[in-house]
């Protein structure tokens, strides 16, 4: 038994607690394994201290003590009458030492039965009993505050006694199993419970890789480098014969061990008779936010793909990579559509129950409608021919989209959910929002549509109209929710349009429903029209009938369309391109003559002149063909550019798959050409062009041909204004700890940035220094993006100032769940010291709390 003693400090409950009765160890017992028993006594002020010492002790003090006395890399158990009461202080300690700690119950007392000291670890250990009641409890596991999870500990607390487990160390995945060893036994816990459940065909199975082997642990402490055959032999108790089994692995630097690894995945598929796949050598394993699916992604971000080994005489794989990195089933995607809900992927049961309400939705300009599968958990997904509901990622969640007729519209999603999946529903779903750059529209839990007009109304179980959700950040809304249905933001309470509203124009084509003698409900029953209830606003019928169903067609344009425009000579460049693009060939093929495109600007072309053309890329497109008037987004225009000789690629010579933003920027505009960034002081502004409200173009202002086209980065994902969406991530490889001074440096972002530095700095009168822990590829990592910068002149960014301002790290707010705050230091006379219960939580809950929302508000904005 370790006594504890150390330095002062510690933040305890004010008061003292009520006296509880402690029996004392046995003078000799036999210790568990692994297992620092560290007894404690509560003190006259509540804190804590050790039996023979009257020095308070904190969380940093225990954590020293434990490390000095031989207790590094061990679990660590409290010997102490109602340690719940101290839970902060312990869930602190277990953040310090990486490992659990286990408690007494905050009402417990901890009694030691009598017996040898040789006695079995099962007949001679602490039990944690109820004071009240002396009923057996059991020990609450504490552990690490930033990889706490609902998955064991490394020891059965069962039964309020602590026992070793036997055997191979593995922890549940859905769907598979987790290697684990004593060193790496927490962060792999971690790890495990970042995973939801996958594709019910396909088995996961994690595992650390060490010279070209599966790193396999007992826990007895030990570990061995399997081979195939002995990882076979390891997961004995999975059925994985003929079943197709992905492994969450990290390939190793070294070629040798690479060619190792790869000879011990075949043996492995052939022992089990099982189709496994692999990550390609080169990338990287990891939990794709949003969807908490497994995905594989270059050095660079990208997605990349999953390697197969077919055992002998194995029938074709069930699967295949994704746009998304993902394994998705290589079956047809199983879709259907309507005039007025052109993507619908539902089980069967779903599509028999509103296919006839399905039929009597209308098309809405601005609008698509669709329904999809939504799993328990809330996740979106679809269906595949013969495997069931997949959960979708936003590449293919982007792919599918364009192919059903999608072109940036907000969405309507018509599914019916049960409140449990709400939360998940909306998580997945605003990821994938920002991912489209569109707006999404949901119903509440547990309601249900009915059509009215051809337009769906959203109703609760008593039939009452409720409001749309929409889970969109940023831009402003294009619809609203009025009275159960969504109106257009720009179409006032009596009907009519506002001219200044933001809201999508009908288009000429939209179709305009004929007013239906009766609105059906989901289940079919007939629902009476006249008791729709009045709209809230103007306590009139709802106006949607006047607003959508009627008013005059837009006249035809009185202007005549642009130009159109020649299309050139290609050729390869002569030479190496500094383009600025990482995916793009050094040498692609570009136009061999002068040529003069069409690229849509999100401002007017004044702006687009004077400021630069408003875009989160590194790359503009331009079009032979001006688009469509009323195929823009509302405030959409166009400018006519000439593009010197190699200043426009042809998109065929791109050596890798098209990403999918530029899939979504190309999608329908018939003959494009990438303008890349690097590029640009070849491409020179001719005319512009306004959109008219009647539908078609008002010839713009001239410029002649001299001045050059520039980016201006604006609108990425990450919320950064001036930087681009494709910037540098830091940390590249694996969570890192970074700092951030309170208050910091100001950076301009949608909804709040932190600046953060890589290393430790000066203590600072005033300001207080978080400790963080950032996961992989979180933060953007500014000096990178100020040398990606450097040579591309042509596209405007902040990337300098924030340089200038020695900002090292930006973590945007989107991200701000994702870090730990390990500890809050305030500075000392020499160096920082930590603030006692100040680490352990999300960053966000840090900055809303009483305790860090001034200084939040000073270093996010």
């Amino acid at each position: 038994m370790q006594t504890v003693s150390g330095p002062s400090g510690l933040s305890a409950p004010a008061g003292p607690p009520p006296a509880l009765a402690t029996s004392r160890p046995p003078t000799a017992y036999r210790r568990l394994d692994g297992l620092f028993d560290v007894e404690l006594v509560p003190g006259p002020d509540g804190d804590l201290r050790g039996p023979r010492s009257g020095t308070p002790m904190d969380a940093h003090g225990l954590a020293e003590l434990v490390q000095r006395t031989g207790g590094a890399g061990d679990d660590v158990r409290i010997v102490m009458a109602g340690a719940g009461r101290h839970a902060a202080v312990f869930a602190e300690l277990a953040g310090l030492l990486g490992r659990d700690v286990l408690i007494t119950p905050a009402g417990g007392e901890t009694r030691w039965p009598s017996g040898r000291a040789d006695a079995a670890p099962s007949l001679d250990a602490a039990t944690p009993v109820d004071a009240a009641t002396a009923c057996p409890a059991d020990w609450r596991v504490v552990q690490p505050p930033a990889m706490a999870t609902d998955l064991p500990g490394w020891y059965d607390t069962s039964d309020g006694v602590v026992r070793e487990r036997t055997g191979t160390v593995t922890l549940p995945l859905p769907g598979g199993l987790m290697l684990a060893t004593r060193a790496d036994f927490v962060a792999r816990r971690a790890a495990a419970a970042t995973l939801l459940p996958g594709h019910a065909e396909l088995t996961t199975i994690g595992a650390a890789v060490r010279a070209g082997g599966f790193v396999v642990g007992d826990y007895a402490g030990g570990h061995e480098v399997a081979d195939g055959r002995r990882l076979a032999a390891s997961l004995a108790e999975l059925p994985l014969y003929g079943t197709e089994v992905r492994m969450w692995i990290a390939w190793p630097a070294d070629r040798d061990e690479q060619e190792r690894l790869d000879r011990n995945l075949r043996n492995f598929a052939e022992t089990t008779g099982a189709i496994v796949w692999a990550p390609a050598p080169e990338a990287t394993t990891e939990v794709l936010d949003g969807c908490r699916d497994l995905s594989v992604s270059a050095r660079d971000g990208r997605p990349a793909t999953w390697r197969v080994y077919s055992p002998t005489l194995a029938g074709i794989p069930r699967f295949e990579s994704d746009a998304d990195g993902r394994l998705s089933p290589a079956g047809e995607l199983l879709t259907r559509s309507t005039d007025g809900v052109p993507l619908i992927s539902v089980p069967p049961d779903r599509w028999r129950a509103a296919r006839h309400w399905y039929a009597e939705v209308a098309p809405r300009g601005g609008l698509f409608a669709v329904d999809l599968t939504v799993l328990p958990d809330g996740r979106w997904a679809v269906q595949h021919a013969g495997s069931g509901p997949h959960v979708l990622g936003p590449r293919e969640f982007q792919r599918v989209l364009r192919s059903t007729g999608w072109r940036g519209e907000d969405l309507m999603l018509l599914a019916s959910y049960p409140a449990g999946a709400g939360q998940g529903l909306r998580r997945h779903g605003r990821w994938l929002a920002d991912d489209l750059g569109a707006g999404i529209w949901v119903l509440p839990a547990e309601t249900d549509i009915a059509v009215r007009n051809g337009i769906p109304r959203a109703l609760d179980r008593q039939g009452r109209p409720v409001a749309w959700e929409r889970l969109a950040d940023g831009d402003s809304a294009h619809w609203r929710s009025a009275d159960g249905i969504l109106l257009p933001a720009d179409v006032r309470p009596d009907g009519s349009r506002s001219t200044e509203g933001q809201g999508p124009v009908r288009r000429t084509s939209e179709v305009v429903p004929d007013p239906a003698p009766a609105a059906t409900g989901r289940d079919g029953s007939e629902c009476d029209p006249d008791a729709a209830p009045n709209d809230p606003l103007t306590g009139e019928k709802p106006p949607v009938e006047r607003a959508l169903a009627g008013g005059p067609v837009p006249s035809r344009n009185p202007f005549p369309m642009p130009p159109t425009g020649s299309t050139p000579r290609l050729h390869s460049a002569r030479s190496r391109l500094k383009h600025g693009i990482y995916w793009l060939a050094d040498r692609p093929r570009v136009n061999a003559d002068p040529i003069d495109l069409y690229v849509i600007c999100g401002a007017t072309p004044d702006q687009v002149a004077e400021d630069g053309l408003p875009t989160p890329h590194l790359f503009a497109v331009g079009l032979l063909r001006p688009p469509a008037p009323d195929s823009l987004r509302p405030g959409e225009n166009l400018v006519r550019v000439r593009v010197g000789e190699a200043g426009a690629v042809d998109l065929s010579s791109i050596d890798v798959h098209v990403p999918p933003t530029l899939q979504l920027l190309l999608s329908g505009w018939g003959e494009s050409y990438l303008l890349p960034g690097g590029l640009l002081e070849r491409t020179r502004l001719l005319a512009g062009y306004l959109t008219d409200p009647a539908g078609g173009y008002r010839p713009g202002p001239e410029f002649g041909g001299e001045q050059p086209l520039r980016l201006r980065c604006r609108g990425a994902r990450h919320g950064i204004d001036g930087l681009p969406a494709d910037v540098p991530r830091w940390p590249r490889a694996a969570d890192t700890t970074a700092y951030a001074l309170l208050p910091g440096s100001r950076v301009a972002a949608a909804g709040g940035a932190l600046a953060m530095l890589s290393g430790k700095p000066r203590p600072k009168a005033g300001h207080r220094l978080l400790q963080l822990r950032v996961p992989r590829r979180r933060a953007i990592d500014v000096r990178a993006v100020t040398a990606q910068l450097a040579e591309l002149s042509s596209v405007l960014s902040c990337a300098g100032a924030l340089n200038g301002e020695k900002i090292e790290l930006i973590l945007p707010a989107r991200d701000y769940d994702t870090v730990t705050v390990l500890q809050v230091l305030a500075p000392g006379r020499l160096s920082w010291r930590s603030v006692p219960g100040s680490g352990g939580v999300p960053l966000t809950d840090f900055l809303a709390s009483d305790g860090g929302t001034a200084a939040g508000a000073s270093a996010a904005r």
